[in-house]
């Protein structure tokens, strides 16, 4: 069976990564990236660009197919936002729906929404990932040494600071998004596949033959043995943060979020 095309629909820290990188280790499920990340637009200039950016979806949509059976791709909800901004510089898709362009440019596309229960724990995360420039760490089998040991070299060189302010403006920012995302398979009627980081974690196997299977390919053969492409970055100072987070009532957060905001005003 004829695989679909995908978009994993995500936030950051919400185990994406993981998720995507799985994917690719299978024949005929893609190769899901950031496809919209702003720093590639940016140096791919797409902004006021339609041409160009028509040839780029038509692109990475043929690249997919031929190379890896299906396309599939990753956003974060600022990612579609900015995806949507995009198109509309086209004047056919200018008034086009937003799952009238996403259908447009990327036929027979299912949605798969990953999404993390415990949004404190995401936005520590977030926060710590942001101090150290560490975003993801691959597994052995995955990594560039050298690439690895330069990323170790700079986090270790770092002391990563307790920023209550900081944790409060991603707890914000990630409860809007996971918002957004609701709404939008609300609105526009979708059905998706809904996976939750907690359990991708607990019951990896399970969920990622669920995800596999949803994607529309016939699986054959032994998935039980399925190879984890990435570290888990928890530790112990995330656990600490977390508890002087919790410790802080949520007005005192407000306040010390709303100075934090005063002064990079003022800056």
């Amino acid at each position: 069976m004829q695989a679909s095309n995908y978009l994993v629909c995500s936030t950051v820290r919400s185990g994406s990564t993981l998720l995507c990188k799985t994917l690719e280790q299978f024949d005929g499920f893609g190769k899901p990236q950031e496809y919209f990340h702003r720093h590639l637009v940016r140096k791919l200039r797409l902004n006021n660009n339609p041409q160009k950016f028509l040839e780029y979806c038509d692109d990475i949509v043929r690249e997919g197919i031929e190379n890896h059976g299906t396309f599939g791709m990753k956003m974060h909800w600022w990612q579609l936002i900015d995806f949507l901004g995009l198109a509309r510089q086209c004047p056919h898709l200018k008034e086009r729906t937003n799952l009238e362009i996403l259908s447009i440019l990327f036929s027979n596309l299912k949605f798969i929404y990953l999404w993390r229960n415990d949004i404190e724990a995401q936005a520590i995360s977030a926060a710590i990932a942001s101090q150290t420039g560490e975003w993801e760490k691959l597994n052995q089998r995955a990594e560039k040494p050298e690439e690895d040991k330069k990323i170790r070299e700079n986090v270790s060189s770092k002391t990563i600071k307790f920023q209550p302010w900081k944790i409060y403006e991603w707890e914000k920012s990630l409860r809007h998004q996971k918002r957004c995302w609701q709404k939008f398979f609300i609105d526009n009627h979708l059905e998706y596949h809904e996976i939750i980081y907690e359990n991708l974690v607990d019951s990896f196997n399970d969920e990622i033959t669920k995800t596999l299977n949803y994607i529309g390919v016939s699986l054959n053969g032994d998935y039980t043995r399925i190879n984890i492409p990435t570290k888990r970055q928890s530790n112990a100072v995330n656990l600490r943060f977390l508890n002087y987070y919790k410790i802080l009532p949520g007005s005192l957060l407000a306040a010390i979020y709303w100075v934090y905001c005063l002064k990079q005003l003022r800056d």
